[in-house]
């Protein structure tokens, strides 16, 4: 009976040891599959909706500091062609004002009218580029945000 009882208990903290260490591969995994979706995002190479958006920044609920990074995006209304180029040290709060009613006032009105959006979100150190200024200014040409855009101002200098 003594042999029965210890082979139990064995199996039953290797059935523990295994269950650990599964749900630690699980939990690994989706770390990294969540990292990677915000380093897709964060380097420009995936637009989202605004509604893609806020799903996204809510799924980092408890967790924002992973989703925060400093750098510039593009608004692009895909309704109208219009884009707006913005720099920001924390570019998720930045351009979840410009949805909210926050931030530049034409980008909501059109917003809230109903015209459909892309955003791109660009980390700073994905880029060759060492000031914000300098990365702002060549996206607003790029997009031409200044003329043909939401943008007032070609960029600071």
């Amino acid at each position: 009976m003594g042999d029965f009882s210890t082979l139990f208990l064995v199996a039953c903290f290797a059935l523990l040891i295994c269950l650990f260490v599964v749900s630690s591969i699980y939990e690994q995994r989706r770390r990294e599959a969540w990292l990677a979706e915000k380093r897709a995002i964060a380097e420009g190479h995936r637009p989202l909706s605004p509604e893609g958006f806020f799903e996204l920044r809510n799924s980092y609920k408890g967790h924002m500091q992973d989703f925060d990074f400093m750098g510039c995006y593009v608004i692009h209304n895909l309704t109208n062609g219009m884009y707006y180029v913005g720099q920001a040290t924390h570019v998720p709060q930045r351009v979840n004002a410009h949805f909210t009613g926050k931030g530049n006032g034409d980008v909501y009105a059109d917003y809230r009218y109903g015209n459909q959006f892309e955003i791109y979100m660009v980390d700073i150190t994905t880029t060759n580029y060492r000031r914000l200024d300098d990365l702002e200014r060549d996206l607003i040409a790029t997009y031409d945000a200044y003329n043909h855009g939401y943008n007032k101002t070609r960029g600071n200098k």
